[in-house]
């Protein structure tokens, strides 16, 4: 009940949430060629960086309920509420109903789990998809039934299809929980895991596939790729490009555009808040505030409960398996999340089934171990004081709240630290009886914060386009509300400016062209107009070329093109031009300059943007590209 609560009240305060994806299911609900390729625009120009199985049900939820910011987050909120009742389940199945009953209660209240869950991103359904995909895995385990591993196989494909490579993080824990925990021989698991993997691998490409083979002409660019491929963007740059910090640049570019190219990523990582790389970049904040407030306690109680069974003695019975597998899920996704160059916040959901678990797991087995004569006894004490000091340390970024919330939590944990102490160290027959009560109140507290922060985050809200949980830095509880309403629940347009451009454009098919989605995205929204991004979700892909352009200018498909005045302008605006800025250059030379007096609000001209008609361009002075041949060109795709 606590996580449909946290998942579902007030779900859709914020509006369409990230615009750039709820851009695409509103294009996708307009035709089937648009819902098949992801089509970001609604004329099917460029489709969204990511894969279709996270859209499609958000477009199905949006066809049921109507578009709205709620009927885009109800899928990813549902998803969330079932991941809490799955990983419950599973803990509870295997280490007593406390353990799992904890476990659910961990996942609920983890702050990014919370953001995640009421946001229109897709993390949210893919962490779902991961936890079917583990009970499959385990089951199969135990049953030693081919059948339940290429369920699994087949689950894990279908969250490639959500977020690509992303879901492939959970194959070593997977893997390693079968080698270790079936009772086959090892020869007839390794085949098992082979054939395993060619189902996952066929499930994984097969829409990718289907993209790659369709004729260039007759589908949108690839967005976000380098080379047209759903392949390549997932090998690229929703894979390896992510772990290394590259975001699609290319020798090839001036050294310039590079440049300009690394600070949009730094901007837009600082406003993800990831941090830098390093051992220890989730202990502290930003990312520690948003995952890591009992990371601490998890490991501890991963310790107790591994020299509790003896994890190190084989074969494994379900209690091991299951440490294996939450064990090397964490240990994956801390390793990747501390090293990875490029990532948002709202990602490092990823570590919360595994962490949460890890919680339920760790608390049963200290409380057992404080129970037992032993020096592995003064495991929780150890474990409460840690989580307490780290947690103090991740409140010190929010002076206001630190105030209150750091002397509550530290007197209480220190009182009960002692009581715990004294505990072990007495022989007063009343002492025994006082543990269970104080240490339910200092998991309590220890819960209190995370669970602050979701509520912060279901009362006020998060940010739309990255979701993060909890108050702003440095800012009172009182300035939370202000700013996060700061951000609006609904994408900003310029009346007068589409008004402009609806009464001039005349039969002209396209509405306006922008630079990028960041800017398209609400116009569309706006007006459910076909509007074009030159180079994709930044600015930067490769979609037309000159030849191209001067094609759709002559047969009437384009006529307004609204675009930076610069090159430091695109990045300064959370864009980029990469090879485009050639593109840009004939644009102003060939195109008129509309006055700003026609279309702005105040009648100045703007530092930021300029509008050029189109409609007027003489042959004479059209200059393709060297190479360019426009007639190969096919829009049949334009339906709109």
């Amino acid at each position: 009940m606590l996580a449909i609560c946290f998942n579902f009240l007030y779900l859709g305060q914020q509006g369409y949430g990230n615009l750039y994806y709820a851009t695409t299911v509103k294009s996708m609900l307009m035709n089937w060629h648009n819902f098949f390729f992801v089509s970001f625009d609604p004329g099917g120009f460029v489709s969204v960086d990511k894969p279709p199985l996270g859209f499609w049900l958000q477009a199905a939820s949006a066809r049921l309920f109507g578009l709205s910011g709620w009927s885009l987050a109800f899928p990813q909120a549902s998803a969330g509420s079932l991941s809490v009742i799955i990983l419950a389940q599973l803990v509870r199945h295997y280490f007593g109903s406390v353990a799992g009953l904890l476990a659910g209660l961990t996942l609920a209240l983890t702050p990014i789990s919370v953001v995640t869950s009421r946001n229109n991103t897709i993390d949210s359904m893919l962490v779902l998809i991961l936890l079917l995909t583990a009970w499959a895995v385990w089951h199969a385990c135990e049953t030693g039934h081919l059948r339940w591993l290429l369920l699994g196989a087949f689950l894990l494909g279908l969250g490639f299809n959500i977020k690509m490579l992303q879901a492939y993080l959970v194959i070593p824990a997977l893997t390693i929980l079968y080698l270790l925990g079936s009772s086959l021989s090892m020869r007839r698991r390794l085949g098992q895991l082979a054939l395993a993997a060619v189902v996952l691998l066929v499930i994984s490409l097969s829409w990718s596939l289907a993209v790659d083979m369709t004729p260039a002409a007759q589908r949108p660019y690839v967005g976000s790729s380098t080379d047209n491929s759903e392949v390549s963007l997932a090998l690229g740059y929703n894979g390896i490009f992510r772990l290394l910090g590259i975001t699609g640049m290319t020798q090839e570019q001036p050294a310039a555009s590079r440049q300009q190219q690394q600070m949009s990523m730094l901007s837009g990582s600082a406003a993800a808040g990831v941090g830098e790389p390093g051992p220890f970049r989730l202990l502290q904040e930003p990312p520690g505030g948003q995952i890591s407030w009992l990371l601490p306690l998890a490991i501890f109680g991963l310790f107790a409960e591994a020299c509790r069974h003896r994890l190190w003695r084989f074969p494994l019975q379900p209690r091991q398996q299951g440490l294996v597998l939450w064990s090397v899920w964490l240990l994956t996704m801390l390793i990747f999340f501390s090293l990875a160059g490029y990532f948002y916040a709202y990602y490092l959901v990823m570590l919360a089934p595994a962490l949460s678990a890890l919680v339920g797991i760790g608390i049963v087995a200290l409380w057992r171990q404080f129970r037992r004569p032993g020096w592995l006894g003064w495991g929780l004490l150890l474990a409460i004081l840690v989580t307490t000091v780290e947690q103090c340390a991740l409140l010190a970024h929010f002076p206001a709240w630190s105030q209150v919330l750091v002397p509550v939590i530290l007197c209480f944990e220190l009182l009960v630290a002692i009581i715990l102490a004294v505990t072990r160290l007495s022989t007063l027959s009343i002492l025994p009886q006082i543990p269970g009560f104080v240490v339910s109140v200092g998991l309590l507290l220890l819960l209190l914060t995370p669970a602050l922060w979701s509520a912060i985050s279901v009362w006020l809200g998060a940010d739309p386009e990255f979701p993060v949980a909890g108050p702003a830095w440095n800012s009172t509880p009182t300035q939370v509300k202000s700013v996060i309403s700061s951000q609006g629940m609904f994408p900003d347009t310029n009346p007068k400016l589409l008004q402009y451009v609806q009464h001039a454009r005349g039969k002209t098919r396209v509405l306006l062209v922008t630079l990028n989605a960041l800017s398209a995205s609400p116009i569309i929204l706006a007006t459910s107009q076909p509007v074009l991004a030159l180079g994709g979700f930044t600015g930067r892909d490769p979609v037309f070329s000159v030849a191209q352009i001067s094609d759709l200018l002559h047969k009437g498909t384009v006529r307004f093109f609204l675009l930076p005045t610069s090159t430091l302008v695109a990045s300064m605006m959370g864009g980029s031009v990469g090879n485009n800025d050639e593109l840009m250059q004939w644009v102003r030379r060939q195109c008129a300059l509309v006055s700003p007096q026609l279309w702005q609000a105040e009648a100045s001209e703007s530092t930021f943007e300029q509008l050029f008609d189109c409609a007027q361009m003489p042959a004479g002075r059209v200059h393709f590209m060297e190479g360019g041949n426009s007639s190969n060109v096919s829009w049949k795709r334009w339906t709109v």
